[in-house]
């Protein structure tokens, strides 16, 4: 139990049409589809005690895929070679979306879930994301609200926020508990702008406005901090949910909050990197554009004592990509507009490595998967170049191999799944290859 009754407060019963909940799951390949059964549709109940590590692959038709659903995010499984999608209609007619988790490595679909109000609503990052035992998924729900689904399950919704109309942004606290942002509709001044969500009581319990008092950007559990950490434009925070403390605000530098400004955490929160806009840059009349330049970046460690310390890039930072192994990232920044881009490789503050590269420009409706990625094991880059080549190469390349993407409709991105699935995803469609180039799946959204 979280707290005591007295701050505990039910999330909102879910509403559930007849087409809510599909249960079940489906096999397909490349080759074709496996044996099929059905499951019926149930309400959504709290999470057993117990239960085995990953649910055994059910099959169901493939006609039971929606093909006429974009997809909206996407997760990589912590453990398994799994990639789990949300995928949502786009017409205002019919919002129904599903929930897909796929195993690249015998590229089967082995859950499905549905929903009538579809699942991702607003390109965002960190809409999708696996518990830390890789037993289930959160993933963003019609307009406010959080689903969590165990694969081919039906969801179990929290509605922690119905007074906006767009996403909001979570974590995962522990395997039985997520980290919501959000403000209370109650009307009580005295709750703050966080809540955690039990699974096993389906109850939200509010934190204190003294605790959270704001809605964090990007939260994210730091593990070994056990806290909450998130942003604002001025300042990082960081709060304990279970003691109902604030730990901490840490000023952002003055510039931050200027222009384009780009921040990311590691996976389990042990530093986040925050880039003010570039410096120094002159205008180049060849150009039309600003050139040049260098940011210093902040990194910040909720867990040490020296919480800010400042590296250095060539350009203007576009994205910022961080290794599972909680310790490596890479900061993609260019000199020059539609130049190559800098992509610097950094251990904490230490540079481990930099070269350039012409890369592809990621998908801006589908943030989940980008034009450099790390593989699971954080040990090689796959990168996607802006000739649709797609590249695999270790640090200071001493492996290497490449092979040359097929066309697909709209922007898409990479996402590395496992030790040798790399999918080239997304709105309109999925791709998955091997990491010698042979593609292994192919998923179309219809036109």
């Amino acid at each position: 139990m979280l707290g005591s009754p007295a701050l505990i407060h039910r999330a909102p019963p879910p509403t559930l049409s007849r087409r809510s909940l599909l249960a079940g799951a489906l096999s397909l390949s490349a080759c074709g589809v496996a044996r099929s059964a059905s499951a019926p549709a149930r309400r959504a109940a709290p999470a057993p005690a117990e239960e085995p590590a990953a649910p055994p692959p059910l099959h169901a038709s493939v006609a039971a895929l929606r093909r006429d659903a974009p997809f909206t995010c996407a997760a990589v499984h912590p453990s398994r070679p799994w990639l789990a999608t949300g995928s949502m209609r786009e017409d205002s007619s019919d919002w129904t979306g599903q929930a897909v988790v796929w195993d690249l490595e015998s590229c089967e679909a082995v859950g499905l879930s549905t929903y009538e109000h579809g699942f991702g609503f607003e390109p965002g990052p960190r809409m999708l994301q696996w518990s830390p035992d890789g037993r289930r998924f959160a993933v963003a729900a019609g307009t406010n609200e959080i689903a969590v689904i165990a694969p081919g399950g039906a969801p179990l919704l929290f509605a922690p926020d119905e007074t906006r109309d767009h996403t909001v942004e979570f974590c995962w606290w522990d395997e039985q508990t997520l980290y919501a942002a959000a403000w209370s509709d109650e009307g009580d001044d005295g709750l703050g702008g966080g809540a955690l969500l039990s699974l096993p009581h389906a109850t939200t319990k509010w934190l204190e406005r003294q605790a959270a008092p704001l809605v964090l950007r990007q939260p994210t559990r730091a593990r070994d901090a056990r806290a909450v950490v998130g942003h604002d434009d001025h300042a990082v925070w960081a709060i304990d949910p279970v003691a109902q403390r604030l730990r901490s605000r840490t000023p952002l530098p003055g510039a931050f909050h200027d222009g384009r400004s780009i921040a990311g955490w590691s996976p389990n929160g042990a530093f986040g990197v925050f880039a003010p806009p570039a410096i120094e840059r002159r205008y180049d009349r060849s150009l039309g554009r600003d050139a040049g330049g260098r940011t210093e970046l902040v990194l910040f460690r909720p867990a040490s004592p020296r919480a800010l310390a400042q590296i250095e890039v060539p350009g203007e930072v576009v994205a910022l990509r961080f290794a599972p192994d909680d310790r490596r990232f890479v900061v993609v920044s260019r000199t020059a507009w539609n130049g190559p881009s800098h992509c610097t490789v950094f251990d904490g503050e230490r540079k481990l490595d930099g070269f350039d590269a012409q890369l592809a420009k990621p998908p801006h409706d589908f943030p989940d998967a980008s034009s450099l990625v790390w593989s699971p094991g954080a040990d090689e880059l796959a990168l996607l170049h802006a000739d649709a080549t797609v590249e695999i190469t270790t640090l200071g390349g001493r492996r290497h191999t490449a092979w040359a993407a097929p066309k697909t409709r709209g922007e898409v991105g990479l996402v590395f799944v496992g030790h040798d699935r790399v999918a080239l995803i997304g709105r309109q469609s999925m791709r998955v290859f091997d990491t010698r180039g042979t593609e292994r799946l192919r998923f179309d959204v219809e036109a």
